[in-house]
């Protein structure tokens, strides 16, 4: 016979008074053992709701292009649309995979004119933050704000994937526009001088 042990409250096992055969003898119970739970940590001083909205908006991914067109001028309507390859090759848009909605926006207001060569003065955010992750290649400019027609288009200069919850835009000066300048009788016509770099006469020249 021997004495029976268990936990009363402390944290060494103390006898019960009890003699017990090794056969009936009760294993220790660590319910009736003191737990010592350890100190608090240290508190956060000046604890705010985390800004989700902030994490979960990436950074703007900058798009740059040179389109060379056969076009005068910009004129009123400058209807910016992102392609994933070449319009003109199967290429397709990928606005509304981006920012939601295929419609799109006039920037001709942003765009000026400096002999033949137009320029956005100021940024031209496609999206503050992507809705889905897409690959873009091509700006395509059309005349409308849906369907209508493409007045020009060019590849980007450094094609990329946007990526979900990063934005999307043409930073001020980052999209130029190569206009073409119309040759009359007697002058020499530079006709898309930066594709070409031929030299037109008019025929008595």
């Amino acid at each position: 016979m021997r004495f029976q042990y268990d936990y009363m409250g402390g944290t060494v096992p103390q006898s019960t008074g009890l003699l017990v055969c090794p056969k009936c003898e009760d294993a220790l119970d660590d319910q009736n053992r003191l737990l010592i739970l350890p100190p608090d940590p240290q508190p956060f001083r000046n604890t705010r709701p985390e800004n989700y909205m902030a994490d979960e908006t990436g950074p703007t991914q900058d798009l740059a292009a040179v389109i060379n067109t056969d076009e005068t001028a910009i004129g009123a309507s400058f209807y910016l649309d992102l392609y994933d390859d070449d319009p003109d090759a199967g290429g397709a848009s990928v606005l509304a995979t981006l920012t939601g909605s295929a419609t799109r926006t006039n920037d001709a207001s942003v765009m000026t004119t400096d002999g033949l060569v137009a320029t956005n003065n100021a940024a031209i955010t496609i999206t503050t933050e992507a809705e889905e992750g897409a690959f873009v290649a091509w700006v395509v400019i059309f005349d409308a704000a849906t369907a209508g027609n493409v007045i020009m288009s060019a590849e980007l200069i450094n094609p990329q994937t946007v990526t979900m919850w990063n934005g999307a835009a043409f930073a001020a000066g980052a999209l130029q526009v190569w206009l073409t300048e119309l040759g009359f009788e007697g002058q020499w016509d530079f006709s898309d001088p930066i594709q070409s770099g031929e030299l037109l006469t008019c025929g008595i020249c």
